[in-house]
């Protein structure tokens, strides 16, 4: 990275890390392979390094005064120019490339490939750059080991005359700059070793494991008599490289690999098997594949069970119409599972209806379980609010896959009921429901106004109205000039207040008394209210204190008694004679000529 470019300014410190890094031979992998790629896809002119001397970041070599000594990046080009020459580049279709996810910039790029395979023809000779992207040890939580991989090319010709190795090896990280520490070593390699099935190891110049990490091999046959395109295409089908099996996912993916252009592939051509009863598919060619290689999704599984693709005769043509023959595979089938997500989790810690916590709170869940064997916990989400209903939140704390079972919040409000919830998730990101939600009530400030008391009704009042006046003590504040700003009132009919029959929000008219809404016969309430002060902070609640309402009104019957005769006092029926408040009293009377009256 320039220092400038794209807007980006770079430290002195920045900067020779940037330098240094253009100088390794990793820089000098990243730079054939990108330039090797874009002529591929058509790119006529590409200008990355200036020939010249250390100026600047991008330059061909060493001082003079340090030796003049070669930039591997400069090396790896000089190798295309000084031994491929300008010959047309062939198609070179991968079956089976290393790739794993790379992680940049918070940035996931999937099924990034760990090899490069770049081919030329120049009448009967055949060039072909053999690239190694690895390198040895861990790497986004992937063991790649020594760094070696294996390559086999698959050749399109016979006979080859001599066989030519030019090749840049040894640590990625290494450069050129305080030492010679690379340079193009040539190797003649034995015509005996020559197959079109060729395999590099020790007899063909690498490693017996294949080419090294960051290895840059250039193989040269020169007189090679060029086999003969079979008349119908070749196809092999199978499980995509990258695809896990057994999986969990709704997309699965296979690769099909033509030995030839082909054209006219459709999900109607391929057959699609299997116990899993998937129900579609999509085929898009790979870029830069020149029509050879096609990626197959397939989803739609109606159950757990296999998916099989194979291609019948005659799915695809060449330039001339000829039809491919069936494909073959070794492995074309994929076991799909279905994943169920991560049970519910349960609260654990602070228990429901906690008070008194502190406005940081250590939050403990219950641990993972899942249906699926051998799914575990790769992440969870926090929430927290101050509703039941979470249509607001005091903090979410998004994808966590750092505190699984347990966090702590950050700062919350004082003196405030807060609700929390978890949700936990598995390895393919299926998450479970949102635990139930319990509460918790946070300290008082202890700047806070005092706690106001309870005056009127007084505790354990019977026969209250329904709309009763509610009175509470007069402000008071630890702090001098504080003055009273708003109020808070809250009814329930439980005494830690888990529910709220009437909740008055803030109140800036009624401070000290207020009348509540109407309320219910026969009923205990308890009632408490809390107090804020002219700097915004609120106070305790008051100690709840308990209220019974009005008995129901009754309704009463005075019959007179049988024959007519009227009863004295009279029969009252079922309370006895009326004497409450909003009592009613029917009289009911039978006229002497038997007719009912009232």
């Amino acid at each position: 990275l320039m220092s400038g470019l794209n807007g980006v300014t770079l430290t002195a410190e920045e900067q020779e890390v940037s330098r240094n890094y253009g100088a390794t031979l990793a820089a000098a992998v990243g730079t054939l392979d990108f330039w090797m790629y874009g002529a591929y896809h058509g790119i006529k002119e590409q200008s990355f390094l200036s020939f010249g001397q250390d100026q600047g970041l991008w330059t061909s070599h060493t001082h003079v005064w340090t030796g003049y000594r070669p930039h591997p990046s400069w090396l790896a080009l000089q190798m295309f120019n000084k031994h491929v020459g300008a010959g047309p580049m062939l198609v070179a279709a991968a079956q089976s490339v290393p790739a794993f996810d790379l992680v940049a910039s918070n940035t996931v790029y999937p099924n990034v490939s760990l090899a490069s395979v770049y081919a030329f023809n120049t009448g009967t000779t055949y060039s072909v750059f053999a690239i190694n992207k690895k390198l040895d040890g861990t790497h986004n939580g992937l063991d790649f080991g020594d760094g070696c991989t294996p390559f086999t090319l698959h050749l399109p010709f016979t006979n080859a005359a001599s066989i030519m190795l030019y090749k840049l090896e040894g640590d990625p990280r290494e450069t050129n700059r305080r030492q010679l520490n690379f340079q193009i070593v040539t190797q003649s390699i034995s015509t005996a070793c020559f197959s079109q099935e060729f395999v590099v190891n020790e007899n063909t110049g690498g490693r017996t494991n294949g080419i090294p990490p960051g290895g840059i091999y250039l193989y040269v046959f020169e007189g090679c008599a060029a086999s003969a395109l079979a008349t119908n295409p070749a196809v092999v089908i199978n499980q995509a490289p990258w695809q896990e099996d057994p999986t969990y996912s709704t997309g699965i993916q296979f690769r099909a690999v033509f030995d030839q252009p082909v054209f006219g592939l459709t999900a109607g051509d391929i057959a699609l098997t299997g116990t899993a009863g998937a129900t579609s598919m999509t085929v898009t060619e790979v870029a830069g594949s020149q029509h050879t290689i096609f990626d197959v999704t397939v989803q739609g599984m109606q159950q757990p069970g296999t998916v099989v693709l194979t291609i019948p005769v005659n799915a695809a043509t060449n330039a001339a119409g000829c039809g491919n023959t069936a494909s073959t595979s070794s492995d074309n089938e994929v076991f799909f599972n279905v994943n169920y997500p991560p049970n519910t989790p349960v609260n654990a810690t602070p228990a429901d209806c906690t008070l008194g916590q502190p406005v940081v709170v250590a939050l403990q869940a219950s641990v993972f379980s899942d249906q699926n064997p051998g799914d575990y916990h790769t992440a969870s989400q926090w929430q927290v609010s101050t509703n039941a209903g979470f249509t607001t939140r005091a903090w979410d704390s998004g994808t966590d896959t750092t505190h699984l079972t347990s966090v702590t919040t950050p700062a919350l409000g004082y003196s405030t009921r807060y609700y929390w919830r978890v949700r936990y998730a598995d390895p393919i990101n299926a998450w479970s429901a949102y635990s139930t939600a319990t509460w918790f009530e946070t300290e008082l400030d202890p700047n806070g106004p005092h706690a106001p008391t309870n005056q009127l009704p007084m505790d354990a009042a019977t026969g209250v109205s329904l709309t009763p006046a509610l009175y509470a003590s007069g402000f008071a504040d630890p702090n001098m000039g504080d003055t009273h700003a708003a109020s808070q009132w809250q009814i329930s009919m439980q005494s830690n207040f888990a529910s709220l029959t009437w909740d008055s929000g803030q109140d800036a008219a009624n401070l000290t008394n207020i009348t509540s809404p109407h309320l219910w016969y026969e009923s205990r309430y308890c009632w408490r209210v809390r107090y804020k002060d002219s700097a915004g902070i609120w106070g305790g609640y008051s100690s709840p204190t308990w209220f019974e309402t009005l008995e129901f009104p009754h309704v009463y019957t005075w019959t007179n008694a049988v024959g007519g005769n009227w009863a004295v006092p009279g029969n009252w029926i079922p309370y006895g004679y009326p004497n409450g408040t909003g009592d009613v009293a029917v009289i009911a009377f039978e006229y002497f000529t038997g007719g009912p009256g009232r």
